[in-house]
């Protein structure tokens, strides 16, 4: 998956308090919901993913601007925004400082011998796959931060479609977004 940040290039400055936008984007798979891939040189049959999230995990000098949540955080398929509870779920966890976007919106029953393939993502993804996913939202620079350290934001995608594997085997791709403090 392609991922891209707006700050990646250490050329961002900022300071204690001020609240900073992160971009990221990605790929959505073509075989999002089942289909063929190429994979060593073959066309290969796949399963829906049964992974397709991202993570923001907030480093020691980021926090929510209002210590609840990132701001103004949007999904967006090019000029469409999607929709929470529908199109992804959102979960935020407050005590780790992270949040996690996850596409996989029915995820049935895992005791079931069939739950593979009733694991589903919303038309909007399906309908859209191959597209550039982009994720923005803003976190605020804590107070403490020091000119002498760099600001670490941690994001990552993972997924997983691979028949005969477990919901706890994931590929991870985690790009680190750097920001200079004064």
């Amino acid at each position: 998956a392609d991922k891209k940040l707006t700050d990646e290039k250490n050329d961002t400055v900022v300071e204690a308090g001020q609240v900073v936008p992160f971009t990221s984007t990605v790929k959505i798979p073509k075989d999002i919901a089942g289909g063929q891939a190429k994979a060593g040189g073959e066309n290969k049959t796949t399963i829906p993913y049964f992974v397709f999230n991202y993570v923001d995990t907030l480093t020691k000098n980021l926090e929510f601007p209002d210590g609840e949540k990132p701001e103004e955080l949007t999904v967006k398929i090019g000029e469409t925004t999607l929709t929470e509870k529908t199109d992804y779920n959102l979960t935020i966890d407050k005590d780790a400082k992270k949040f996690t976007i996850d596409f996989i919106t029915e995820k049935g029953n895992i005791t079931d011998e069939t739950y593979r393939g009733k694991v589903k993502v919303s038309d909007n993804i399906k309908n859209n796959a191959g597209q550039e996913l982009t994720i923005t939202y803003k976190l605020k620079v804590g107070p403490n931060a020091k000119a002498s350290e760099d600001i670490v934001n941690k994001m990552d995608f993972n997924y997983n479609n691979m028949p005969g594997s477990d919901d706890k085997t994931i590929t991870k791709e985690t790009k680190e977004n750097t920001l200079k403090a004064i």
